[in-house]
């Protein structure tokens, strides 16, 4: 058979599958029917290319027509869009709207819009993961300035523009920027005198005496250091030193604060051969106590650069006043970092600086929410209504479906309750959808 005939005969087919599907989840005697006349006509095989061409299923792994029949009738009816979506999706097009969930959003560019702060000063953090690994993550601090170097504003539907403001600028990098949260521990003095006490995860500075059995130990080791008290591995060490405050003293074993002898080196400030011939018995006097508390910040997890702006020709600086394309998209939302390089004979913030970097975060955001719309049914008092199906009671008339609608910024709901009663309930909940969305857009 040629080409042309199989795609006909196979088109055909899903016109006939379409037109039952359509009907509802309830017509799958009349698909098994349908099914049933196409293997007496022998055209199976255009059955198979038909469910793999316009439904993405492959009847090889059902082992009879039965199968075929009992199975995929369900993955048929998920990819068929019944006459009511397909209006309605044609609408929510015309109309420029798309729908996610219960929430009704515009597709238009209009409702794109930017925020920017700045300007922000980088600063390294380093944040210790154990006693030997750590990663560096870059912290953006506001500096206070009571002006700003470049000033951003929206080229239509398009971009983002910046203008120049400040005469030392001579280079400005974009870059598209994925935000994370870090933490990372500070130690501070406890919020009050009540709180001095030593507790769990605080870090305290020491004054170390080395003893023997007659007392403090002639030429021992005398040293200062700080130690984090969940560090001491030993259990009852660690609870020797909690609840103390600060010029109390209790003796310690250092290695009972730390099984390696590097760490118990660095604890004494001593070299590592000296480690056998020191004693067990120390004396520590409490000097400080800090509380820890954790750092929050934010940091680029991701960092690409999209853009740098420089000077043209032989000029040395970007031109006061001048604005320049950073060829950021507004057609949908995204994360920024725009840093600004200067240079001059005094600094922009601080006048013994020369070169200097600042940032501006510029976050793009698509608040397209135009409302939402929620279906409510109302059935009639029917007893008879909860023997029959939802869309039979509907064609009967006995089941309704208003629509509940909010918009945008509004603290209350419309309900709108449109019926034409020469119209059958699809055709007024359509007519119901028409009026809610022209309300939202409004």
């Amino acid at each position: 058979m040629k080409k042309d005939e199989t795609r006909k005969k196979v088109n055909k087919i899903y016109g006939q599958i379409n037109k039952v599907a359509l009907k509802g989840k309830d017509y799958s005697l009349e698909y098994h029917r349908l099914i049933d006349q196409i293997v007496d006509k022998g055209d199976y095989a255009y059955l198979e290319m038909c469910l793999s061409d316009y439904y993405n299923i492959e009847t090889s792994r059902y082992g009879s027509v039965y199968s075929v029949k009992a199975k995929t009738w369900k993955l048929v009816l998920e990819q068929t869009d019944s006459t009511f979506i397909s209006k309605l999706r044609s609408l929510y097009r015309n109309k420029g709207i798309y729908q996610q969930g219960q929430e009704i959003r515009s597709e238009q560019a209009n409702y794109v819009n930017y925020y920017s702060s700045g300007p922000l000063l980088a600063e390294d953090i380093t944040i210790k993961r154990d006693h030997s690994t750590s990663v560096t993550r870059t912290k953006y601090n506001p500096m206070p300035a009571t002006m700003s170097q470049a000033s951003f504003s929206r080229n239509g539907a398009s971009s983002i523009d910046v203008t120049i403001l400040d005469p030392g600028i001579y280079k400005i990098d974009v870059y598209k920027v994925l935000w994370a949260t870090f933490s990372t521990p500070l130690y501070n003095l406890p919020a009050s005198m009540t709180q001095s006490q030593v507790s769990s995860g605080d870090l305290i500075l020491i004054r170390m005496r080395e003893m023997d059995q007659f007392g403090f130990k002639s030429e021992g080791i005398i040293n200062t250091s700080a130690v984090r008290i969940n560090d001491i591995y030993d259990s009852s060490t660690k609870s020797a030193f909690l609840g103390k405050s600060i010029g109390d003293r209790s003796e310690f074993s250092p290695f009972k604060i730390y099984k390696s002898d590097l760490d118990i080196c660095r604890l004494l400030g001593i070299e590592e051969y000296r480690i056998p011939t020191i004693s067990t018995r120390f004396e520590a006097e409490i000097l400080d106590i800090k509380r820890l508390q954790m750092s929050t910040f934010e940091s680029p997890y991701e960092i690409n650069r999209v853009h740098t702006i420089q000077p043209s020709g032989t000029q040395s600086y970007l031109a006061l006043g001048m604005t320049y394309s950073m060829r950021i998209p507004i057609t949908h939302g995204g994360e920024y970092l725009v840093s600004t390089h200067r240079r001059g004979n005094a600094g922009w913030i601080y006048p013994g600086l020369r070169y200097e970097t600042y940032s501006y975060k510029l976050s793009v955001r698509k608040d397209n929410l135009l409302g939402t719309i929620r279906e409510v049914d109302s059935v009639l008092n029917d007893p008879a209504y909860f023997q029959i199906k939802n869309r039979y009671a509907a064609y009967l008339g006995m089941k309704k479906t208003f629509l509940e609608v909010q918009k945008a910024g509004s603290t209350a709901s419309i309900t709108v309750i449109y019926e034409n009663f020469a119209q059958s309930e699809e055709s007024n909940l359509f007519a119901r959808y028409k009026i809610a969305i022209d309300y939202l857009n409004s």
